[in-house]
């Protein structure tokens, strides 16, 4: 529970500045935009997983009859999760490279963001 306190206590924060760099006539459209591809990225992701995990085990594991216990995870399939989640850790350092870059260039984008809302259109 602390773990995912800690993870979302960012959300608040990284909200407001992805909307500092819009201009406010695009709050809406921005959000909703945003909104789409993180819906489909959640839903997405475990998916994605899955089929790294089932690519490192092989591309068709040995599959039990339905309804059948097996005794266990196999190794195999253990360690294709293994693998699979130390992928997504690349995913995850990559975002936080791209959000260090960004950082750079913040305050340029919320003086434009701001200029283009203070002219006024005809």
């Amino acid at each position: 529970m602390g773990g995912a306190a800690a993870i979302s206590v960012a959300n608040p924060p990284l909200d407001a500045a992805r909307l500092d760099i819009m201009p406010a006539e695009l709050w809406g459209r921005a959000e909703s935009v945003r909104t789409a591809l993180r819906t489909v990225g959640q839903a997405t992701a475990p998916l994605l997983v899955g089929a790294i995990a089932d690519l490192v085990v092989g591309i068709a594991p040995r599959q039990a009859p339905v309804g059948t216990h097996t005794g266990g995870v196999s190794s195999a399939t253990a360690r294709g999760l293994q693998y699979s989640f130390l992928l997504t850790l690349i995913a995850l350092a990559a975002a936080g490279v791209i959000l260090l870059k960004a950082r750079h260039t913040y305050a340029r984008d919320v003086a434009t963001a701001s200029a283009s809302t203070s002219v006024t259109t005809p």
